[in-house]
């Protein structure tokens, strides 16, 4: 078995899941390797130092522990720039794609595969769903998942699974931050079982799988679309007047409506809505004051994603930077 990206969080917790799965030897890939050789569980565990994107390191990698050939590779190598798009860089963008889409295209040209061996990528529901600051890796998840439609018209097995949220490890910084899983948690995902998710990609499936666990009612008001019921039905109250504001007075305006902030409240430009105080339910409010006033469709993700006070009155002013507004 070959995993790759194996020290970071995300490949040692298949380390240990298959471990307990009875794997034997276990080959892990990525830049900094670890000690030549160590047991986990009574299995042998290789971490030579490997570039992946350098398919002179992979070759000569695959010559000393390829051995017959991989039963199993994990693809989990990856790094993740959160950036907004007005910060990311030509090199960022290609630091965060290479390990994912390079590095596999490398692994799987130049390591020895079973003729029915299987390829597990791991890919995000960033891929699908965006988020603020995920311009870069979400496009890098969207690459990995083509590639594996491309692997299986190849004749692979292989299965791109979109993740939500790993758990980290004691002392160890996962693939984001801390102030970042709190963002994404604010969205409703919640840190996976290693054990229940490893068991879940293990599985056949005949599409590239969605695995997360989540909050459904908070996940929901993320993506878009609207609880219903007395549990979400807000309190009548005085509409404040919004005519004749420009964009900026329109959201603040609407932002004291909803947090019940003085009227004179100045509102800095680069505060997010989250840290001022709107929440999923006060977001919805606020969307729809902002959809009345001024026309534009604000989209929760944009929101509850961690949207400035700055590009919502973009926003408000140029409706068509939407998609933008929500890498």
């Amino acid at each position: 078995m070959v995993i790759t990206g194996g020290s970071g969080a995300v490949g040692t917790h298949f380390v240990h899941q298959l471990a307990a799965r009875g794997a034997r030897r276990i080959v892990l890939l990525g830049r900094s390797g670890a000690d030549p050789q160590r047991e986990v569980s009574g299995v042998e565990v290789l971490a030579p130092p490997c570039d992946i994107t350098d398919p002179a390191a992979v070759t000569a990698a695959a010559a000393e522990f390829g051995g017959r050939g991989a039963s199993l590779v994990i693809h989990a190598a990856g790094t993740a720039a959160i950036v907004g798009h007005r910060e990311l860089t030509g090199r960022t963008f290609t630091d965060t794609v290479a390990a994912k889409v390079a590095g596999l295209a490398t692994v799987t040209r130049h390591w020895p595969l079973r003729e029915d061996a299987r390829i597990v990528l791991c890919s995000s529901v960033s891929g699908l769903w965006g988020g603020s600051g995920h311009t870069a890796y979400a496009a890098a998840n969207r690459l990995l998942d083509t590639m594996a439609v491309q692997l299986r018209s190849d004749g692979r097995r292989c299965t791109s699974v979109r993740w939500g949220l790993w758990p980290g490890l004691p002392g160890q910084t996962g693939i984001i931050d801390a102030d970042e899983v709190a963002r994404v948690e604010r969205s409703g995902l919640r840190a996976m079982a290693p054990e229940r998710a490893v068991d879940a990609c293990l599985r056949d499936f005949t599409a590239d799988p969605l695995v997360f666990t989540a909050d459904p009612e908070r996940l929901q008001l993320f993506l878009g679309n609207t609880p219903s019921g007395p549990a979400h039905e807000a309190a009548a109250a005085p509409e404040p007047s919004l005519d004749g504001l420009d964009a900026a007075g329109v959201l603040r305006v609407a932002l004291g409506a909803v947090l019940n902030l003085p009227a004179d409240t100045a509102l800095e430009p680069s505060a997010s809505l989250l840290d001022l105080g709107v929440d999923s339910l006060l977001a919805l409010d606020l969307r729809k004051k902002l959809k009345k006033a001024a026309g534009a469709n604000v989209p929760l993700a944009t929101i509850l994603g961690g949207a400035t006070v700055a590009e919502v009155i973009e926003l408000l002013e140029q409706p068509e930077k939407k998609a933008r507004l929500r890498d």
